[in-house]
Order: structure tokens, then sequence, then C-alpha cells
């Protein structure tokens, strides 16, 4: 439980720095937009992001938007950061911002990270590791288990 709450703290303090890093300027206003989508681990840092900023004095807002709003509203002033960038998915998106200087990218949020076919060890152990190889299997936890 201790360990827990240290990560979840120390994930608390990474947010807000960089948070506070990425809107200094607006941080005049003491008012702080931060885009995000609705996506649960998006989300959930920019509540705890929003939520650490009003504790500090600040007016911070949560903005639901898209992706393709949440660049155009960062590289309009509208918002003031956005804690949800999936790189290489969004450079379509994303790419003519950085490259105008409109939007900065700050740091790289979980290098080396990937998202795709995910199964549990014993569907891998029974052959299921390329999305080809779904057609092999049946639907359920037993075709993967009966296979090992």
């Amino acid at each position: 439980m201790l360990v827990g709450l240290k990560r979840t703290v120390c994930c608390a303090v990474v947010i807000t720095a960089f948070v506070l890093g990425a809107v200094s300027a607006q941080a005049q206003s003491r008012k702080i937009k931060i885009a995000s989508v609705s996506w649960t681990g998006v989300t959930a840092k920019t509540d705890m992001a929003v939520a650490i900023l009003k504790s500090l004095g600040y007016e911070a807002e949560n903005v639901m938007v898209s992706v393709p709003i949440a660049y155009k509203a960062m590289a309009t002033g509208e918002a003031d950061a956005f804690l949800g960038n999936w790189m290489p998915s969004m450079e379509t998106i994303a790419e003519k911002y950085f490259k105008d200087g409109s939007v900065v990218k700050y740091a790289v949020n979980m290098p080396g990270a990937k998202y795709t076919l995910a199964v549990p060890t014993y569907c891998a152990a029974a052959g299921l590791k390329h999305f080809k190889d779904i057609a092999t299997f049946e639907i359920g936890r037993a075709s993967c288990r009966e296979r090992v």
C-alpha cells in the first residue's frame, strides 16, 4: 500500500512540474486550461494535474476535446497543455504544430512504450503472438489453455 502511495505522490509531483513548466507564460494570470481526450489514462493524469494546480491557487480546468482540437487549441492559446501525446500515432496531427513552433513537445512520457496486441502469458505460450494468429484461436480463455 505504501509503495503505491509513493508512486502516486511521485507521479503527481512530476505531472504538476511538467504542467507548470509547460504553462509558465500563462501562469501569470493563474488560469490554466489543460486539453484532454476522453481516454482513461489521459483523463486521470489531467484530473490529477488540475487538482494539484487548484490546490496551489491556480484556476485550472480540464477541457475535453478531440485530439486534433487539442493541438489546435494549444496552437491558438485556447489550451495551455495536453498530457496525452501518443506518438507516432498522432504524428500526422501534431507534427505541423511542432514544426511551426506553436506547440512544444517538452518530454517523452513513456519512452519505448508500445500499444499493440496484449494477451495473457498462457496465450502467448500457446502461440498467440501476432494479429494474424488470432484467426487460429477460438474465442475465450479455454482455447489458449488447451494449446499449452
